[in-house]
């Protein structure tokens, strides 16, 4: 099952949606704390979240590639 998007009001790869790549937070606490704070839901209901992921269509497609390139296994 695909991981769902955790943007406020997105439903990429819900049930009856398009497939859409998706990519996990930075573990880094400070780097994750600059994404929780850009997104448009509540922090703390973020911050709850234990695995957050956002779909590539919230990003420019340069940056999905360079997170993507440079990502930490």
């Amino acid at each position: 099952m695909p991981r769902k998007c955790n943007s406020f009001g997105c439903k990429r790869n819900h049930p009856g949606q398009p497939y859409t790549k998706t990519v996990s937070f930075p573990k880094d606490s400070e780097e994750r704390e600059r994404w929780i704070q850009s997104m448009p839901n509540d922090p703390n209901y973020l911050r709850s979240l234990s695995d957050i992921n956002i779909c590539a269509t919230h990003f420019d497609c340069e940056c999905v590639f360079l997170i993507l390139l440079f990502r930490v296994p």
